[in-house]
């Protein structure tokens, strides 16, 4: 009792021991599987960072982008108005001096004062612009302009003032040049009446005017000094009245004396422009606008492409099926080898009644061989074999076709033989596309059947009558090249062919005409005539639900294969499959 006791107390602290290993591993587990999520939550949000950050600055340079476009817009708007300013502020000055001309002192005088003023409070900083309305505009454009229009209008007024000064001068030099008028007559008379007197004296005393120490010579010399004193009078007085003649003069249009500021407003304009294109050159250097450019500048062209693209295969489509099927449903069909036998054999699909024989295929599909079969099939549709089968590999299918068999994937294929008292069945089946079905096509002796090589996915054979393939050209038919088909693969009997469907496989009689979706035939009979027709609706075709042609198979003795549904993987779209459509369009001229 006692030693059970002990050994229950050992198991018991035995399995104490073993525990922590246990809850070592759960809580391992648990630490990476939170680590994973702590991983995934910073990766997320890291993401979230980097999405938040690209779309600010992306959105920021769409804001700076737009608001670049709008003080540019405003700023050659400005730069019309402070234009337009310029002309009709100097008319209004120009005016204003017209109006001031017939006024009196004291009018120009307060003009003169009022201009002072208006000068004096224009140099203090801080005064707004009241020309240009320009709200859309800040920083230094706005600055700009109001300094633009400041520097106008110091100007404008100076030269108003300029104008009003001078013809106030005018005015006092107008009195000014009549006395010195009336000073030069004087000096003038005085002058010419001295030159009277001594004309008189030398005509009265003409010998005594000549001789010193005498009264008359004493006369006519002090005339003499008069007359020089007299004529350097008249040379001054002469001088001030043309001085102030010229000065009056000066006094012309008033519109001369605005010139300095159209000057002004021209230097603002100038940089003006200046600001402007800079702005525009750093606008169109930011990565936006350049990235807006060349948008722009492919937009057009990529229009086209995309509307080539999309209208191009709709209208070669178009003239398909309007114009080329059924022209080539009007020319004779294709007949292979019309003295070959259209006879197939029937094997026993298990669990299919006599009523389902035209359905040959079963998701899995057991296989009875016997020691002289040759089983050659796929790696994929191989389940299972009997223990007593041998396999190796084939590497192609058929060797005189190589090519043929690479392109459609009948290459590294397992055959298999069995021994005689071994496990005699081989299960069949599409291990690796759920949607596949496999059937066998039993060719009998002299029976030819062309076959889609794409469908094929093994070979049942004899030993002694190994499988045989003959190939046959048609270039000359047109429906032959409508279906990009012109070579035909066709196989020989007696051989029993393994093929796959989608959805499984179906074989019925040609008899009178039968029609069946050109993406759905796997095969068809030799002797059989072979044709094509248009597809039902154009709708159907442009959008990849029914191929162009439906094959359309007529005889007597022959039947055609072809699988329950389509496989859409191989459908066109109106875009068709790309370089991968054009690929197989390739192979499928070759009968691949």
């Amino acid at each position: 009792m006692y030693d059970h006791d002990a050994m229950t107390v050992r198991g018991t602290s035995s399995r104490r021991r073993r525990a922590p290993p246990v809850e070592a591993l759960r809580v391992e587990g648990l630490s990476r599987s939170a680590a994973r999520k702590a991983l995934s939550l910073v990766l997320s949000f890291v993401a979230i960072v980097t999405v938040l950050a690209v779309g600010r600055i992306a959105w920021t340079s769409y804001g700076e982008s737009r608001s670049a476009d709008a003080e540019i817009v405003s700023l050659k708007s400005a730069r019309l108005e402070l234009e337009a300013w310029r002309q009709s502020a100097a008319k209004e000055a120009a005016a204003r001096v017209v109006a001031l001309e017939a006024a009196s002192q004291e009018a120009l005088d307060r003009r003169i004062a009022e201009i002072d003023a208006s000068t004096k409070a224009l140099a203090a900083p801080g005064k707004w612009s009241r020309i240009v309305r320009a709200t859309a505009i800040s920083g230094a454009g706005n600055a700009m302009l109001q300094e633009f229009e400041r520097v106008a209008q110091i100007r404008l007024l100076a030269s108003e003032r300029e104008i009003l000064v001078l013809l106030r001068d005018v005015r006092i030099g107008a009195r000014a040049l009549e006395a010195r008028r009336l000073a030069h007559l004087e000096v003038y008379a005085a002058l010419k009446q001295n030159e009277f007197a001594q004309a008189s004296l030398r005509l009265e005393h003409p010998v005594r005017v000549r001789l010193p120490l005498t009264a008359e010579r004493a006369q006519m010399a002090r005339l003499e000094r008069e007359h020089d004193a007299l004529l350097a009078r008249n040379q001054q007085a002469h001088d001030a009245y043309e001085l102030q003649r010229k000065v009056n003069k000066v006094a012309s249009l008033p519109e001369r004396g605005f010139e300095r500021f159209a000057q002004a407003i021209d230097d603002a304009l100038r940089q003006l422009d200046a600001y402007i294109a800079q702005r525009e050159t750093a606008k169109a250097q930011s990565w936006f606008d350049q990235g807006k450019s060349a948008v722009e500048g492919v937009l057009m062209p990529a229009l086209w492409i995309l509307a080539a693209i999309v209208v191009t295969p709709i209208a070669i489509k178009a003239v398909f099926y309007y114009g080329l099927a059924p022209l080539a449903a009007r020319r004779p069909p294709v007949c292979l080898l019309p003295a070959a036998a259209g006879s197939l054999e029937w094997p026993a699909v298990p669990g299919a009644a006599e009523t389902e024989r035209a359905r040959v295929s079963a998701v899995a599909l057991p296989l009875a061989l016997e020691p002289s079969d040759v089983l050659v099939v796929h790696p994929d549709f191989l389940q299972s074999i009997g223990a007593g089968a041998r396999a190796d590999t084939q590497w192609l299918l058929d060797r005189k076709y190589p090519l043929t068999s690479l392109a459609a994937g009948m290459r590294m294929l397992t055959r298999i033989r069995i021994s005689a008292g071994g496990d005699h069945v081989i299960v069949v089946s599409a291990t690796r596309e759920p949607l596949a079905e496999v059937g066998v096509l039993a060719l009998p002796e002299g029976a030819s059947f062309v076959l889609q090589p794409r469908a094929l996915v093994g070979a049942l054979y004899a030993v002694d009558r190994p499988l045989r393939i003959t190939s046959a050209w048609r270039l000359l038919s047109l429906h032959a090249w409508l279906t990009l088909q012109l070579r035909y693969l066709v196989f020989h009997g007696p051989v029993r062919l393994l093929v796959k469907g989608c959805r499984g496989v179906r074989v019925e009689p040609a008899g009178s005409g039968r029609a069946v979706n050109q993406a759905a035939t796997i095969g068809f009979s030799a002797n059989l005539r072979y044709s094509t027709t248009r597809s039902e609706t154009f709708a159907a075709y442009l959008f990849g639900q029914r191929e162009l042609l439906n094959d359309r198979f007529a005889g007597d003795h022959g039947y055609y294969a072809y699988e329950e549904i389509p496989d859409r993987r191989r459908a066109g779209g109106v875009m068709g499959r790309g370089l991968e459509g054009l690929t197989d369009s390739a192979l499928k001229v070759f009968g691949v």
